[in-house]
């Protein structure tokens, strides 16, 4: 089965190359609309010709080659890999189920293998088949037939059919005899390369030599200078197209350029590391990736440091002609540059400290040790204006993105201005220009133009504020008052949902009190909660129907796991560690929040119980911001529609409630910055200015 991976590799290899040396392929990075593909194939306006269009994909991979063949248009996308298992296991290694095994089956997460051998795949690492047993493998100097039986760092040199170690042979030697070795045959060279030479009598000889590049682009042919003799040849099975915008060719790298020297300095070190190749079948010596059992089970983060150097040193040195002049997502998508991120089993919340000297509004780097603690996460709330934000990736800065950095060597806050109007804007609502306006509304006056009572529609967001579209008589009409029949919450006012037919204000189911509706009240846009008192709701565990909740910590779990509430209703918890509920019907589990503290400290997110006012004032006050102020179908925005102020309250209930246990203990300056406490402190005047500035 291995082999016939290879087999198959090599084959989509040959088409993909002769495919390329045509130069038909543009390749260009897009990160915008094109979530969870890592790959577009477009013919251009000639018909021979097409763009690639690349996507990163995070913490997956890309099969990019199968649409690098033929003539077809088509879009890759991302496949997310096993975390635990992310290649095929041998005899002897670890499993989860039989399909990851190769040859026998999984028992006790081993893979076993209780026939005599047929061939090299049912033995165990540091084993060969041999007249259908497997034996040790053979010390160098041994008398062998075929390189599997030597050691996994050693050769079988077929000249005196003895095991030899790897990089034997100086410059100018000849191995044509060793010519049919295996993949790696450059590898018994000391350069870690070789040429091909034909002599007088038109045989074809094989020398171990250190080639320099003359030049690096080229059309048709590529020109080296050899190291033994500074002799100059040409090669026109190195000239290939590369993975570039142009649609240039470049010439393969030589074995005696700094990038191939790197990583042939690696290559040896993990093939002379014996805690490594202990762990390496015979048969994986035919290629030059990673031994399958150290990338299953080595979870170390000097283990995985050295893999990610290692993987991006083979990928500057072997596909140099690829990559040059690319795209980094090139790189990224199509090789793996970059991708295995270095994260250690056990994590620590990162520390938080106020620091005015750093140039950035947030700035933090993760050294990556193996408890994975010691990150610190420095901000500065004096850097970004009146009328900005820090963000990261040009977004609202939230905890998630901050968490980033548990993958990442860093990641910086940057200022941006702060526009709190949403992308989108419904007829009757401000504009400054026809493209702030949903479908054809225009921009008139600053208002988006729509249908009043009475007239034409075929949706509700054709109509102004204050009414919908009413889906029989297909005419705009007021929205709906408390009490009235509805089909749907768009149909009530704002302030109000549509349960069992009828509009009923926000907030006025108690918990328990089944909240089902054949539809959601908000097709769409799924706000069903926002009936509940409490802001909770029940209904993702698979039993009849949805239920207000009210929920608290369980007793059982706080029980069994020794946990204390303090005198704030707080419990402490580990970064990404459960924690557990009751909430009237069944037990739920939240993940722990890393607050934003100088302790480093994750907290629990508080229950409904432990701040019941809050939860229902958060709730009330929404009712009194939906005040007709907005399209029925921005309700849920109003706080962006309105003015800098109610997006401030928004912070300030969200902060008592949702995000309670991310600002317990926090440091002053995260206050300011991530619930927006830095404008409370401003005058009036101050957001007055920031209110004619956005709406002028």
């Amino acid at each position: 089965m291995e082999r016939l991976f290879f087999i198959l590799n090599i084959f989509l290899l040959k088409v993909i190359k002769s495919e390329y040396e045509k130069c038909i392929y543009s390749f260009n990075c897009q990160k915008d609309d094109m979530e969870n593909i890592c790959l577009k194939k477009l013919k251009t306006d000639s018909e021979n010709i097409y763009n690639i269009i690349l996507n990163s994909c995070s913490n997956s991979t890309c099969n990019a080659y199968n649409a690098l063949i033929g003539d077809r248009e088509k879009i890759i996308k991302c496949k997310q890999t096993n975390s635990q298992f992310k290649r095929p296991s041998y005899p002897n290694g670890s499993c989860i189920n039989n399909t990851q095994c190769i040859s026998g089956i999984c028992k006790n997460s081993i893979c076993i293998n209780y026939k005599l051998c047929s061939s090299h795949e049912d033995c165990p690492f540091n084993n060969f088949c041999y007249n259908g047993e497997c034996k040790n493998y053979l010390n160098d100097n041994d008398i062998c037939t075929e390189s599997y039986q030597c050691k996994f760092n050693s050769f079988c040199d077929k000249k005196e059919k003895k095991c030899k170690k790897l990089f034997y042979f100086e410059d100018g030697e000849d191995i044509t005899e060793n010519i049919e070795l295996n993949k790696n045959i450059g590898e018994i060279c000391k350069s870690g390369g070789y040429i091909s030479i034909n002599s007088k009598e038109n045989e074809t000889r094989y020398y171990c030599e250190t080639l320099f590049n003359k030049n690096f682009s080229c059309k048709n042919k590529c020109t080296y200078k050899r190291k033994t003799n500074n002799e100059l040849i040409t090669m026109e099975d190195k000239c290939l197209c590369g993975y570039n915008k142009y649609r240039k060719k470049y010439c393969v790298l030589g074995n005696g350029e700094p990038e191939y020297e790197e990583y042939l300095n690696i290559r040896k070190d993990f093939l002379f590391n014996e805690n490594y190749i202990k762990n390496c079948h015979t048969l994986e010596r035919d290629s030059n990736n990673i031994c399958n059992e150290l990338i299953n089970t080595n979870n170390t983060v000097s283990f995985r440091e050295f893999i990610q150097k290692y993987t991006n040193l083979k990928i500057k040195a072997l596909e140099y002609h690829r990559i040059k002049d690319s795209d980094n997502c090139v790189k990224e998508v199509i090789f793996g540059y970059n991708i295995n991120p270095i994260i250690p089993l056990k994590q620590s919340c990162p520390k938080y400290i106020c620091d005015e000297n750093i140039k950035q509004c947030l700035y933090a780097i993760n050294s990556f040790n193996e408890k994975g603690n010691n990150i610190t996460i420095k901000l500065n709330n004096n850097i970004c204006a009146i009328n900005e934000q820090c963000a990261i990736n040009k977004g609202i800065l939230a905890s998630n993105d901050i968490m980033n950095i548990m993958e990442k060597k860093i990641i910086e806050g940057k200022c941006s201005i702060y526009l709190y109007w949403p992308g989108i804007r419904y007829p009757g609502e401000n504009c400054n220009i026809d493209s702030d306006c949903i479908d054809k509304s225009k921009c008139e006056n600053g208002i988006c133009t729509g249908y009043g009572a009475g007239q034409n529609c075929t949706n509700t967001s054709q109509c102004n504020v204050g009414f919908y579209c009413n889906k029989e008589l297909k005419v705009c009409m007021e929205q709906k008052n408390e009490g009235e029949k509805c089909i749907e919450g768009w149909d009530c006012k704002n302030y109000l949902g549509c349960y069992r037919g009828r509009c009923i204000k926000f907030g006025i189911l108690k918990p328990l009190v089944q909240n089902t509706e054949e539809y959601s009240p908000f097709p769409g846009n799924e706000k069903r909660y926002y009936l509940c008192n409490t802001g909770e709701l029940d209904g993702d565990d698979g039993m009849t129907g949805n239920f207000c909740v009210k929920s608290k910590y369980s007793e059982v779990w706080i029980k069994s796991n020794k946990k204390i509430i303090d005198d704030n209703g707080f419990i402490k918890c580990e970064y990404n560690e459960d924690c557990f509920y009751d909430n009237g019907r069944r037990t739920i589990k939240k993940k722990c929040g890393c607050g934003y503290n100088s302790d480093g400290q994750g907290y629990c997110p508080l229950p409904a119980s432990m701040r019941f006012e809050e939860w229902n004032n958060r709730i009330k006050y929404f009712v009194d911001l939906a005040n007709n102020k907005c399209h029925t179908l921005s309700r849920f925005n109003c706080y962006i529609q309105n003015t800098l102020e109610d997006f401030i309250n928004k912070k300030k209930y969200d902060k008592e409630t949702i995000e309670a246990h991310l600002f317990y203990n926090a440091v002053p300056c995260a206050e300011k910055m991530f619930a927006f406490q830095i404008y409370l402190k401003c005058n009036i005047i101050s957001i007055l200015l920031l209110y004619i500035f956005y709406y002028r």
